[in-house]
């Protein structure tokens, strides 16, 4: 599905990611861990064309997304929910819902009624401003905003930071079954704990160059890369 081979991305003359290959198949679920300014929020805006400049090839089903804006990555499929969340504050939850349209080849879309049923802590908040969410609700509402484009990828950028632990369980839970519902994931975390509960497959990055890959059971015998570059 999403194949990137030889991303190097730039903010201005600051070179951040350094010679990145990563792979997300059909269904996959893959972490990208790493310590706050290792590259990971980089990689992902990188994915989606939103900001810094991106040299290498990323590819979508075969197809170059170089010359592609974001808006049109979006509508191929990749959901894309940053660390801020970007919730409009002035809307209320149902019309943050409401407003998003899915990809071109989503077929039927879910209701924002039928999503808010999915996510029990925000229906009793659907007439509430975005602006005036606490910051764990405004990530659930920017997860499910998510999960109503009907999304074939969702990228998720730092979405445990800062949330009180029940929060954090329950999109485990929504997290899972996105997944289960058939798209893929990408997760960009510094939390061990959620990304082995919500992945399969895991990438270290450090100083914007990946420094390990493979299974979270590799990842453990791995004592070096452990201590070295998460710190355990």
């Amino acid at each position: 599905m999403l194949e990137v081979s030889g991303l190097n991305s730039y903010y201005g003359e600051s070179h951040i990611l350094h010679g990145i290959d990563l792979t997300v198949p059909a269904g996959g679920r893959v972490a990208l861990i790493g310590r706050n300014g290792a590259g990971k929020s980089t990689f992902l805006k990188s994915l989606m064309g939103a900001g810094p400049t991106a040299r290498g090839e990323i590819r979508w089903d075969g197809r170059n997304l170089k010359a592609m804006a974001p808006y049109a990555r979006a509508r191929l499929g990749m959901a894309f929910v940053p660390e801020d969340r970007r919730i409009l504050g002035n809307l209320t939850v149902f019309e943050n819902l409401k407003i998003v349209r899915g990809h071109t080849s989503s077929g039927r879309m879910a209701t924002p009624e039928e999503i808010l049923d999915q996510f029990p802590l925000l229906k009793p908040l659907k007439e509430r401003l975005g602006g005036v969410l606490s910051g764990g609700q405004q990530q659930l509402l920017a997860l499910a905003r998510a999960e109503i484009s009907n999304p074939r990828l969702l990228l998720l950028d730092e979405p445990t930071e800062g949330l009180a632990p029940v929060i954090v369980e329950n999109m485990v839970a929504d997290v899972q079954r996105i997944c289960r519902n058939g798209c893929s994931l990408l997760l960009c975390e510094q939390s061990l704990w959620f990304s082995r509960r919500c992945t399969d497959y895991v990438h270290v990055i450090d100083s914007g160059r990946l420094v390990f890959s493979g299974l979270w059971q590799e990842l453990d015998a791995a004592e070096d890369v452990m201590k070295r570059y998460i710190g355990i």
